[in-house]
């Protein structure tokens, strides 16, 4: 029990580290059409996969997301 549990917790503090270290990465970038690829893990696994986008389409997908994270109702008409 106690190793499934410190097992839950690496994982998720690795997810959070990646995460962050993503969006770094593409934060730094200087041109709104430079191309940023970034490791984004897959769910269920344990490998990762590369996602390039350019640092305008990485900006809306998180504005997007903010968006939808404080007014989730309005996303879909109600």
């Amino acid at each position: 029990m106690k190793r499934s549990v410190f097992a839950a917790i690496l994982v998720s503090a690795c997810a959070s580290t990646s995460q962050q270290a993503a969006r770094d990465q593409y934060a730094q970038t200087s041109s709104d059409d430079e191309i940023v690829c970034v490791d984004q893990p897959r769910t269920g696994s344990l490998m990762s996969r590369e996602v390039c986008h350019t640092r305008a389409d990485w900006q809306a997908q998180h504005d997007d997301t903010l968006q939808f994270m404080q007014h989730p109702r309005a996303m879909y008409g109600h």
